[in-house]
């Protein structure tokens, strides 16, 4: 007879314990489950936007019916960052009304092709593997070359068929971006970003200390167009660098935070061949003596096609180079990435001051562009000529066939 077996069983096993402790075990996984999901609600929410970035999407449309700029320039337009796409590595993009494909082969050249099998419309960049210096699509396994787009690979075929191939875009990867060639008209680059002087002038190879992002509701022209507009810095950035654009937004410079210091501007804008330049220096008037080492300092402002703004900064402290990439990725939303690099003789607490405070100047500016409309025939001073010669410059970034916002609607159905 086996003593140890018993109708009740032994509290300290498994069995007893959910036997004997049911209600208390059912309860600790509830328990714990609760925990999992309040957990994930709480950490994977999207962090609230602020009122700048807020913008009804209905209000969006109803400010764009009427004549603008095609939405997509010609020239060098930045996709992503370089670190974004490692060796071997795939990632679909929808950009400019476009998708597209990026992936780097095992020689560290990344490539971009248009994004669907020209044998059945699979999509590459989901589940498609880079293989030798080519591409593979996850459907059949046909392989497209990075450097032409030709199929060279059909696994169940006596015979590769020649006459098959994707569109390859023509790249570049400068300043830590991955730039490709944009062109109505299918034309090849008319010029280079790494032949722009203050292009070279950004010295890259230190740490980036800081990136950010936004995405804005405007036409690129328009945010382009910010550097040319030489009256809007007294006024929208007169108030100190130290009221956010939440407290410009509220109760402009009547805040504690837009009343200790003012900024007084001083610009040059003119434009060149594919490229256009400011000059800027600012000079802030304070209270404070220790801030006295602040009162003064300029950039050099250079748009690079239609698409790219470098920047040299230079303070008491040292100089910092800023990387404007911006990324029109479907009509009036472009994708703005900001990425500085300063002097390694700054001292941080200074960087992150002047960073504080560009991001809350950027975040006015962010109000503006939000909320307008574009205006194909603006009331004008003679004091606004600027803006003029902005607008003739900015149009050679058009060609006959660049689409309207109209068509990419109608070839997308996405907008």
């Amino acid at each position: 007879m086996d003593v140890y077996r018993s109708s009740v069983l032994a509290p300290w096993t498994y069995a007893g314990i959910v036997s004997t402790n049911g209600s208390l075990v059912a309860l600790a996984i509830v328990g714990v489950l609760l925990t999992l999901i309040v957990s994930a609600l709480l950490f994977n929410r999207k962090p609230r936007r602020s009122p700048a970035e807020e913008v009804d999407e209905r209000l969006r449309r109803r400010r764009y019916p009427k004549p603008t700029p095609p939405p997509f320039p010609n020239g060098w337009i930045p996709v992503m960052d370089s670190t974004e796409l490692a060796v071997g590595q795939v990632k679909r993009l929808d950009v400019f009304g476009e998708d597209l494909v990026a992936f780097r082969t095992e020689d560290g050249v990344a490539h971009v092709l248009d994004a669907y099998c020209p044998h059945l419309g699979a999509h590459l960049g989901v589940m498609g593997r880079v293989v030798g210096d080519c591409i593979e699509c996850p459907f059949h396994g046909w392989r497209f070359q990075g450097d032409t787009g030709a199929c060279t690979h059909v696994p169940y075929a006596s015979k590769v068929p020649d006459f098959v191939k994707i569109k390859k875009w023509t790249t570049d990867e400068i300043l830590g971006l991955l730039f490709v060639w944009y062109h109505a008209e299918s034309q090849p680059p008319s010029w280079h970003i790494g032949d722009v002087p203050e292009v070279a002038s950004i010295d890259c190879s230190g740490s980036l200390w800081w990136r950010g992002e936004n995405h804005i509701s405007c036409h690129i022209q328009e945010l382009a167009e910010n550097a040319a507009d030489v009256a809007h810095f007294d006024f929208l950035h007169g108030p100190s660098m130290l009221a956010t654009g939440e407290h410009f937004f509220e109760q402009a410079e009547k805040t504690v935070y837009g009343s200790l210091l003012r900024h007084n501007w001083q610009t040059n804008w003119e434009p060149r061949d594919h490229t256009a330049q400011v000059k800027v220096v600012c000079r802030t008037s304070s209270p404070f003596r220790w801030m006295s080492r602040f009162n003064e300092y300029s950039f050099t402002v250079t748009q690079v096609g239609p698409a790219l703004v470098v920047t040299t900064m230079r303070t008491a402290f040292g100089n910092i180079g800023y990387v404007l990439s911006l990324t029109p990725m479907k009509p009036f939303h472009v994708r703005a990435v900001h990425r500085y690099f300063p002097d390694r003789r700054m001292p941080r607490i200074v960087f992150w001051i002047i960073i504080w405070a560009s991001k809350g100047m950027f975040q006015r500016d962010i109000f503006v562009w939000n909320h307008k409309s574009y205006m194909k025939s603006p009331a004008l001073v003679k004091e606004d000529r600027t803006i003029l010669a902005f607008r003739k410059w900015f149009a050679q970034f058009y060609s006959p066939n660049s689409p309207s916002w109209r068509d990419v609607r109608d070839k997308t159905l996405q907008w």
